[in-house]
């Protein structure tokens, strides 16, 4: 009889598991591996927000921005459109994904905190089991795929993101889900369809991934065979992504003029011109940086990561689960070319936490694989297991400790004023103010934003401005869109504009004093606009 063949991977899939595995876990085994993540994170989630409650006594987040989150997907639940004030439609929303899942949450009347914090810790559930099943799926073994997976679950920053209000942990639960079926083998037109539709929801969870996307798209173009089927596969991908694109596209082109959201705008673009001095020094820190919280999520990830970038892009690089080490590559890049920030935690940085434990115990399996005897690789693979408990331990404790200092900053300052704005201002006021979201949300009044966020006229005035000076004064700017919008009071960091809030027509009547540990200024003020230059106050 002849020789059996030995059966090849389909063109473009991942290999199996390490020789030394007596063969692909059985579907128990994966399904193991998959939910032992999923139920640590959850654990920690409940100690986090149990935390929370017995020592705040409300639920809450780390930051004011969920709460933009949530009146978005008010307004959307009941009828009025993506809108930040009822009735002018405005592309705020960075993550429209997130704002949808939301709305959907206020259509059976789930309460807005508690439903922002169950999504949150469910996605962050997801992309636990996801790291394993992607690091199985790439040939990791068993223990180190389940490695990765128990990494990102106690990864603290990831934790404080889950149950931070906002779309993060979504974000990394698409992406590693669009790599997942990346990782299943060819791409005929019809599954192709598919996978673009996923990368379209991961655009619809955070724009910047749109590199991972157009990177899905280029691994299906360069897949080794299936020739005649790599234009239409490819133009299928394309328009299941454009479906799930080019809606909010084409909204933010009829409202503002401009095809991404105010967001990028406020935060990115527009922030890069007036820094454009300190660029150089952002760039030069930025990685360095990068590497700092990566040592505060786990030391051992930090340690291991550089090395499993290059040995998993060695290994891997040209096949499906090369996205895994290339992502986080094209995230790096772009901010570099853009505007290479940290704050807030560095959550824009957070959805990269999975693909750096994969890359981490990729490292740990690439060292384990070394030794030729299984003793001795068991020993190895045990040490360096073992050497991922410290790290998430410190950083899950430390992680806790920023998250209540962060909520109770946040219950503190924008929702203590929030209360104040519904309980003492006028039904009809008009508030202009630079933290739009608790204020907004819970205050109840209408809003006009100095930041740019949810006001595109804003952002035009400053891009017009610059095209005449490439410095122009920031309080100039307000003062000339003050008297377009006119504002009734004005609540405002004073350090943010310390040319405008000593204009005479500015009474204060109000403010809030205390430490401020999530970023602006420990004052935050109302003033009453009175006499003001462009005539009476509506």
């Amino acid at each position: 009889m002849p020789q059996a063949q030995k059966s090849r991977p389909k063109p473009g899939t991942d290999p199996p598991p390490a020789a030394a595995a007596p063969g692909p876990p059985s579907r128990g085994l994966r399904l193991l591996g998959m939910a032992l993540p999923a139920l640590l994170s959850l654990g920690i989630a409940a100690l986090f927000l149990r935390t929370e409650l017995h020592e705040l006594g409300r639920p809450g987040f780390p930051m004011d921005d969920p709460y933009i989150h949530l009146q978005f997907a008010r307004n959307l639940a009941t009828g009025h459109g993506l809108s930040y004030n009822p009735g002018e439609p405005t592309p705020g929303a960075t993550s429209p994904l997130w704002v949808v899942l939301l709305a959907a949450g206020f259509v059976a009347h789930i309460p807005g905190e508690w439903l922002a914090l169950a999504l949150g810790a469910l996605a962050g559930a997801a992309a636990a089991a996801l790291a394993f099943d992607v690091g199985l799926a790439a040939g990791l073994s068993w223990p180190m795929a389940l490695l990765a997976g128990l990494a990102t679950a106690a990864s603290g920053r990831f934790q404080w993101a889950g149950l931070s209000g906002m779309e993060t942990c979504l974000a990394a639960a698409v992406s590693l889900l669009l790599i997942r079926m990346l990782q299943r083998g060819s791409v005929v037109p019809r599954r192709a369809l598919l996978l673009g539709a996923v990368a379209g929801l991961c655009v619809g969870a955070r724009p910047e991934m749109a590199l991972l996307a157009f990177a899905g798209l280029a691994l299906i173009a360069l897949e080794p065979g299936l020739t005649s089927k790599k234009l239409p596969s490819a133009a299928s991908y394309l328009a299941g992504f454009a479906a799930l694109t080019l809606p909010y596209i084409i909204f933010c082109l009829a409202t503002t003029g401009r095809p991404l959201p105010n967001t990028f705008y406020a935060k990115s673009l527009l922030p890069a011109l007036d820094d454009a001095t300190s660029l150089a020094t952002l760039r030069r820190v930025y990685l360095p940086q990068m590497w700092t919280w990566m040592w505060r999520d786990n030391a051992a990830v930090s340690l291991l990561a550089p090395l499993g970038l290059v040995t998993w892009t060695l290994a891997r690089g040209r096949r499906a689960s090369g996205l895994v080490a290339w992502w986080p590559i094209l995230f790096w890049g772009y901010a570099l070319a853009l505007y290479p920030r940290h704050f807030s935690a560095s959550r824009y940085t957070i959805p990269l936490i999975p693909m750096q434990c994969l890359l981490a115990a990729g490292a740990a399996d690439w060292a384990a694989r070394r030794a030729k005897a299984p003793s001795t690789r068991a020993a190895v693979s045990a040490a360096l297991a073992l050497a991922f408990v410290p790290g998430g331990v410190r950083g899950v404790l430390g992680a806790r400790d920023m998250y209540l200092i962060h909520v109770d900053n946040i219950l503190d300052m924008q929702v203590k004023m929030s209360e104040w704005v519904r309980g003492h201002l006028p039904a009809g006021a008009r508030v202009a103010t630079n933290d739009v979201g608790a204020i907004t949300y819970f205050g109840g009044r209408y809003c006009i934003d100095t930041e740019g966020l949810v006001a595109p006229r804003l952002i035009s005035m400053e891009l017009e401005s610059r095209a005449e000076n490439p410095r122009p004064g920031r309080d100039t700017i307000l003062a000339r869109y003050f008297s377009e919008v006119r504002p009734d009071y004005c609540i405002l960091f004073p350090s943010w504009y310390p040319a405008l809030v000593r204009q005479p027509w500015l009474e204060r009547v109000y403010s809030i004093d205390r430490p401020n540990y999530t970023g602006g200024d420990s004052h935050f003020v109302v003033y009453r606009v009175v006499n003001p230059p462009w005539g009476a106050a509506r």
